[in-house]
């Protein structure tokens, strides 16, 4: 192989694990992009009773 045919697969290389983490950045975003409102609809613990100041005893 010559210098160039190398050089050329190196590119190739760097090329290809760029666009793998493009793609797993994007997909992780999508992630977090539908997780994020389904844990907004969650009730929290002080709608339970077991916020500041209902029943626990610090005011």
């Amino acid at each position: 192989m010559t210098d160039y045919t190398l050089a050329q697969l190196s590119n190739y290389s760097v090329y290809s694990s760029m666009v793998v983490l493009t793609l797993a950045m994007l997909a992780h975003g999508l992630y977090l992009a539908r997780v994020v409102p389904a844990r907004e609809a969650v009730p929290s613990a002080s709608s339970w009773g077991l916020g500041r100041g209902r029943g626990t005893g610090c005011r």
